[in-house]
């Protein structure tokens, strides 16, 4: 045994390896949060250096710029090669106390403590971000309940570009990472000719889409198969006892 770590006070959600010198888990505790009446189920991501055994928060609410007032701090959606950092969205601090707070990418530092940096800042109808192996914000999806529209931003060149636009009471497609080149968002949305949840991509130069990739007439495509920084390598067909399809 490298190290144990007691988490029997929280309620453990998720534990990954983030490399072979750090070992990420989410939980979740039913508390207070200062500034806010009653109590909450706050969501966070922890850091265990296999090393020495030491575990500690990622992120916390009013830690520097994170906005006080959120209950999940626990997603990490990509990581540098060398692993010292890892990225994960979070409301920043207003400039102004009567504006909504923006839900940016921020880059956390998992060897030491230091204070969170933006990595891209969003908006207030930010919904997700993805980075490339090098740890750089490459696409961003929005989603706004006031106008129900669906917007995927990509970066290119020094600039952001509108790729995708779709205006719809609920999204029809979910995305939920990016293929091995980097070029393309993968999705799941609707399949019509097997009716069905299947798989799709859509391109990061464009917008433009894939005819499905995967897809069964017998089963949705329940989920995708990802590493830490969410490239796909395959997916997970529903069912009692479900089946896998890799590249």
């Amino acid at each position: 045994m490298l190290s144990a770590v007691d988490v029997s006070s929280v309620n453990l959600k998720s534990v990954y390896f983030a490399n072979d010198d750090f070992l990420i888990f989410t939980a979740s505790e039913y508390q207070r949060l200062n500034g806010f009446i009653n109590k909450f189920d706050l969501s966070s991501a922890f850091v265990v250096n296999t090393a020495s055994g030491k575990a500690r928060q990622l992120l916390f609410p009013g830690d520097g710029v994170i906005y006080k007032g959120q209950t999940g701090l626990g997603r990490i959606v990509g990581a540098v090669p060398e692993g010292s950092y890892v990225y994960m969205p979070a409301f920043i601090q207003p400039a102004l106390l009567d504006l909504p707070p923006d839900y940016s990418l921020v880059r956390v530092r998992l060897d030491k403590r230091i204070k969170p940096q933006i990595a891209r800042g969003g908006s207030n109808i930010s919904d997700d971000f993805f980075v490339d192996a090098q740890g750089n914000p490459i696409a961003e999806e929005q989603y706004s309940d006031k106008t129900n529209l669906h917007v995927v931003l990509a970066k290119q060149g020094d600039n952001w570009i509108k790729i995708y636009e779709n205006e719809n009471p609920s999204r029809n497609i979910v995305i939920v990472g990016l293929t091995p080149d980097e070029k393309s968002l993968v999705m799941l949305g609707n399949d019509e000719k097997a009716g069905r949840t299947g798989y799709f991509t859509m391109s990061l130069k464009d917008g433009s889409l894939s005819e499905s990739i995967f897809n069964r007439i017998d089963a949705d495509v329940e989920d995708v198969i990802t590493d830490i920084n969410r490239i796909v390598y395959g997916v997970r067909y529903a069912g009692f006892k479900p089946s896998y399809q890799f590249f």
